[in-house]
């Protein structure tokens, strides 16, 4: 399958952040926009114990605990 990001992950282009979500975190994401985001962007922080969903006013709700590898090599 040829994808359009394929060159993209081709070039140099640094990792900046990683991590993984499930199908739970992405539910809960999806609430703080219908509920929180009033049509308005929502930050997403990882941190090193969780993925926090940050709303346009400043207020962190927790998306789920972060799992697996670390987001990026120390």
């Amino acid at each position: 399958m040829n994808s359009p990001w394929s060159l993209a992950l081709q070039a140099d282009l640094p990792l900046v952040a990683r991590t993984q979500f499930t199908r739970e975190m992405l539910e809960n994401l999806k609430v703080v926009f219908e509920a929180a985001s009033e049509d308005k962007p929502v930050t997403v922080e990882m941190r090193n114990k969780g993925i926090w969903a940050v709303t346009f006013d400043g207020t962190p709700l927790l998306l789920g605990p972060t799992q697996g590898p670390a987001p990026y090599p120390r």
